[in-house]
C-alpha cells in the first residue's frame, strides 16, 4: 500500500468542507484529484502530505512524499539562485544534474541573480517545481502543478511527470486541465462523490 486515507474529514470554523473521505493508492501511477471549487481539493493533498490534519480519519504512508502547492513558497528577498541553494539545504539535495537540466528547460538559467520578487507569476511556479529535481521522493503531491507554465515548459513537465511514473513512482495531483488532455494513463478520485475511477 502506497498510500492509505481512511474516513477523512475537515471542517473550518465547525463548517464541515468534507465528510468520510477514503483514498486507497496500492500501486504507482497518475492519480488526479477533481471536483468544483471549494470541494477540497487543496486541503485533501495537504492531509496526504502530512501538511495538515483531519478533524476525523487518518492517512498512513511508509514512503516519502514531496507535496508542492498551488502557492508559491518563495522568499522574495532571495534571487533565485539563493533560492534554490536554501532548497538544495533544506531538501539535502544530490541531484545537480536533473536540475541543472530543468534550469534550462524552464529557461530559468538567465535569472539566477534576479530577486524572486522581480520574476513574473510564471517564473515563480517554475522555481517552486524545481523542488521536484532536488529530491528523490517515490511519491509527488502537486496541486495544480501546470498553473502559469508556458508550453515548453507545460511539456517538459508532463514529460518529467511520464518519466518519474515510468520509474515507479506515484502522482497525485489536482488540475484544471480536461483529463481528454491528458497523455498519461491515470485514475480519477472525485470529491464531490468520493468515487475512484
Amino acid at each position: 500500500m502506497i498510500l492509505d486515507a481512511q474516513n477523512l474529514s475537515y471542517a473550518y470554523q465547525d463548517i464541515p468542507l468534507f465528510e468520510s473521505i477514503t483514498l486507497q493508492i496500492q500501486k504507482p501511477g497518475l492519480y488526479l484529484i477533481k471536483g468544483p471549487n471549494g470541494a477540497g481539493k487543496t486541503t485533501l493533498l495537504k492531509m496526504l502530505s502530512g501538511i495538515l490534519k483531519p478533524s476525523t480519519g487518518s492517512v498512513q504512508t511508509k514512503i516519502t512524499s514531496l507535496y508542492i502547492g498551488h502557492l508559491n513558497a518563495l522568499h522574495d528577498q532571495l534571487t533565485l539562485s539563493e533560492m534554490l541553494d536554501y532548497y538544495t539545504h533544506f531538501l539535502r539535495s544530490t541531484q545537480s544534474d536533473r536540475s541543472h537540466r530543468a534550469l534550462n528547460s524552464f529557461s530559468l538559467q538567465d535569472w539566477l541573480d534576479t530577486k524572486m520578487s522581480d520574476l513574473s507569476y510564471g517564473q515563480k511556479r517554475k522555481a517552486s517545481l524545481m523542488r521536484l529535481f532536488l529530491r528523490d521522493s517515490p511519491l509527488w503531491i502537486l496541486d495544480e502543478p501546470f498553473q502559469g507554465l508556458d508550453q515548453e515548459a507545460h511539456t517538459f513537465l508532463w514529460s518529467e511527470i511520464d518519466s518519474f511514473i515510468q520509474s515507479n513512482g506515484t502522482c497525485v495531483m489536482t488540475s484544471h486541465e480536461s483529463p481528454s488532455a491528458i497523455q498519461l494513463p491515470f485514475k480519477v478520485f472525485d470529491l464531490t462523490f468520493g468515487e475512484k475511477s
